[in-house]
């Protein structure tokens, strides 16, 4: 990985960083160096960061990035570049969230135990009462949530049984909450819900002691 800052396109090194990376990711606060933008070229496939409000269509159709990422409010901007280097270091962790009506509130419990065990989720993904439990993370999440489309590289993923053998198959953990008892429409069982997904939670992480410092370095 090469950090590289400037703003003179045609130095030699600039012209070897961009010629020889396997990714450039750049960085503007919207409107590029005029310099820049006459060498559009090297920087097509780009991936851009935004560092304010917006980004122009005329920049955008020239360096044709494959990825932009628009932080507008400065108070965002650290945990926006560390959630970038994670995820082109292949270090973003992401989680999967099952349905199952009223049961899939074990999925709260499961969250808070995992975050009090230290892990940090940058992707969420959820189905049916699920999706709605990932909706409400991602609103309260501090870190930005990329689009569900990049390759989730590491997924822990909360389960119902009958999809534990297919999670297993691409999760590095899959927690599977008791809650056979919990009425798919007993919607009252929240605070028993979240109980029962904390006791999955711990009881995973107990089996796996080498998990957090896997996902969570």
């Amino acid at each position: 990985m090469v950090l590289h800052g400037g703003n003179d396109p045609a130095n030699q090194w600039a012209e070897l960083c961009l010629r020889e990376a396997d990714l450039v990711v750049a960085v503007t606060t919207g409107v590029p160096d005029a310099e820049w933008l006459r060498r559009a070229t090297a920087l097509q496939g780009c991936e851009l960061l935004v560092l304010g409000p917006s980004v122009t269509g005329n920049t955008l159709g020239r360096l044709q990035p494959r990825e932009v990422q628009v932080v507008a409010q400065p108070s965002r901007r650290r945990k926006a570049l560390e959630l970038t280097a994670r995820r082109i270091a292949g270090r973003a962790l992401g989680i999967v969230l099952s349905g199952g009506g009223a049961r899939a509130f074990a999925h709260f419990g499961v969250l808070e135990e995992l975050r009090e065990a230290g892990l940090q989720f940058d992707r969420v993904a959820g189905v049916s009462l699920g999706s709605l439990v990932g909706a409400a993370m991602a609103a309260g999440s501090e870190a930005e949530i990329p689009r569900l489309g990049e390759t989730i590289l590491r997924t822990v993923t909360v389960s119902s049984i009958d999809t534990v053998a297919a999670a297993r198959l691409h999760s590095e953990l899959v927690i599977t909450p008791r809650v056979e008892r919990i009425g798919l429409m007993d919607w009252k069982a929240l605070p028993r819900a979240v109980e029962v997904g904390r006791q999955a939670a711990r009881e995973a992480l107990e089996a796996n002691p080498e998990l957090l410092g896997r996902l969570g370095s």
